[in-house]
């Protein structure tokens, strides 16, 4: 009889972002949560085809707290792919999220 294995962490993960952005003369920051489906590394390995941009659109399910992709009247838009899609098209926004996400899924040492 074989065993079923699995880990203790559940497939869902808070993504915490922090980024500052210029806006004219002045820097903005930018906190909000996004929330990712957790893949593991054997699956991240599989998925080389895909560019990162891609991956983070196929993996981030939703949003809280954003205030950086606003609506015509300036209230935070609800997420939805296109509207992540204008987020990650902003300069250096997708590097910080990926950053964020990968260090947010991964395991840490602990003192």
């Amino acid at each position: 009889m074989s065993q079923v294995y699995k880990v203790a962490v559940g497939n869902v993960v808070q993504v915490n972002v922090k980024m500052v952005i210029r806006d004219g003369a002045a820097d903005r920051q930018f906190k909000f949560t996004l929330t990712a489906n957790r893949k593991t590394q054997e699956e991240i390995e599989q998925m080389r085809d895909l560019t990162v941009k891609d991956f983070l659109l196929d993996n981030v399910t939703d949003w809280s707290g954003q205030r950086l992709v606003v609506l015509e009247n300036n209230e935070p838009a609800a997420f939805s792919r296109e509207a992540f899609e204008v987020m990650l098209a902003q300069p250096g926004v997708l590097n910080v999220v990926w950053l964020s996400y990968q260090r947010d899924c991964a395991s840490k040492e602990k003192n």
